[in-house]
């Protein structure tokens, strides 16, 4: 017959001290409450498995969905065949692909604002290409061109940002 393991003995004051702490813990964290229920239920081991080794399983993931994105995609189908993915390396690669999948969707929003602005930032630049000779200076044409920007395009740009970052430097070779 197979010897029974014994529980270690703990005081009663570390006992007061631990139920407090879950106590705590139960009020602060309501998501705990159900990580406990579930660390004790028959899927116990295999969530304090994905705790214990959550950085192993990020890892993997992160090297399998660069081998995924980088397009080695016959490397990646011989290693998931010599070596199926764990549940944990599933659930990181899931997470790895939403966040991605919202730094996307927020480049692509960011773009398209300022599309209008790089539109308007062209029609400057042609514009002072061909009139500047016609202006005392890039300030007294930034100062014309900062409130036709917001007739005209919509955008509220002021005439300091159009003088030093829209319209080309001075070439310094050449203004001696």
């Amino acid at each position: 017959m197979p010897k029974k393991k014994r529980a270690p003995v703990v005081d009663l004051a570390e006992q007061r001290r631990m139920k407090k702490r879950q106590k705590r813990i139960l009020e602060l964290f309501p998501m705990y409450k159900a990580a406990l229920e579930l660390a004790s239920s028959p899927f116990g081991e295999e969530f304090r498995d994905l705790v214990k080794n959550a950085d192993t399983y990020q890892r993997e993931a992160q090297s399998l969905y660069e081998a995924a994105t980088n397009s080695d995609l016959h490397k990646l189908d011989a290693y998931l065949k010599k070596k199926p993915p764990r549940a944990g390396v599933i659930a990181s690669l899931i997470m790895i692909a939403e966040r991605n999948s919202r730094y996307e969707q927020a480049r692509r929003g960011g773009q398209k604002k300022a599309e209008s602005s790089n539109v308007a930032a062209k029609a400057v630049r042609q514009d002072w290409e061909k009139h500047h000779g016609s202006y005392k200076s890039k300030a007294e044409f930034s100062r014309i061109w900062s409130p036709r920007l917001k007739r005209e395009y919509g955008i509220d740009v002021t005439a300091r940002t159009i003088e030093r970052a829209w319209l080309p430097k001075a070439d310094k070779r050449t203004t001696k």
